[in-house]
């Protein structure tokens, strides 16, 4: 049994590779993780105004078809879209990066929230136009974090990230519980004992969960987006690993075998669904 055991974990890296590639796909899909970057505004005008971020580029030939729609006023689309102050413009007037968001400001008592994701940049400016004829634009922003909240006040036209550590608490705790409900019910169905088994179910995907935000800290602080991604592979094919060794020793009840395939049935799971059901709750 043992030796069937080592060979399945001699295994997961194999099948992580073949599943690599495509996962590199999906992670971007609306399913999967991605950096993001959240604005929270305060002190914003009463009436009409789009927001939109500024990248390094000039303005494109062509309006982003989106924002032909007759929903949106096209005086300011052609503010944002004609922006340009030598350096940077308009990112999504213009289309100029595969960036999933909206520029419209539902504001409420001053204040409005509009979300980033998908392909965002990592050095941007804020920029706001208004029916007054208002034309706001932030300070410098690089992003640090991979899910990103910036506080912006309109009135000051000053922007800041929140500090990594503070950015990092929720998406962590969130996506710990998430990874909880979803291998402690597989755990159920393999029919382990969760009395006998809490203590190391809890602490093994505790510890595995600091170890794969620390992985995508590190990739995003350091070489971006991109490369928190591939962080995030890697770090999942190690926890594959680490997961079947621990709970193979661990767990109590059943065959080293039938834990390892609980291991992997699990983190598969988890692999997969986890990102689609924090979409799911976050949405409704």
């Amino acid at each position: 049994m043992r030796k069937i055991a080592l060979k399945i974990i001699i295994l997961i890296p194999m099948i992580f590779i073949l599943l690599g590639t495509f996962y590199t796909t999906y992670v971007y899909a609306d399913a999967g993780p991605k950096p993001s970057i959240s604005i929270r505004a305060k002190n914003m005008p009463d009436n009409l105004c789009y927001m939109d971020l500024l990248i390094e580029g000039k303005p494109s030939s062509m309006l982003n078809a989106k924002f032909n729609d007759p929903k949106y006023n096209q005086e300011l689309i052609a503010k944002l879209k004609e922006y340009y102050d030598g350096e940077m413009s308009s990112l999504l007037v213009n289309n100029l990066s595969r960036t999933h968001g909206d520029i419209i400001c539902n504001v409420k008592n001053g204040e409005c929230s509009l979300q980033y994701s998908y392909m965002v940049p990592n050095r941007f400016k804020i920029i706001v136009v208004s029916e007054d004829g208002s034309v706001k634009v932030s300070n410098l922003i690089e992003r640090k974090a991979f899910e990103s909240i910036i506080f912006f006040d309109y009135k000051n036209s000053t922007a800041h990230e929140v500090p990594l550590i503070i950015a990092y608490i929720f998406p962590f705790l969130f996506t710990c519980l998430i990874t909880l409900i979803i291998e402690g019910i597989i755990l159920v169905l393999f029919r382990f004992s969760i009395k006998e088994n809490i203590k190391a179910f809890i602490l093994i995907n505790i510890l595995t969960q600091v170890f794969l935000y620390v992985m995508i800290s590190v990739g995003m602080y350091v070489l971006g987006s991109l490369f928190a991604i591939l962080f995030y592979l890697f770090a999942e094919i190690i926890i594959f690993i680490i997961e079947a060794i621990l709970f193979s020793k661990l767990l109590k009840n059943h065959t080293v075998l039938r834990r390892v395939i609980y291991s992997i049935t699990s983190n598969i799971a988890s692999f997969f669904v986890g990102p689609l059901v924090g979409v799911l709750l976050i949405m409704f």
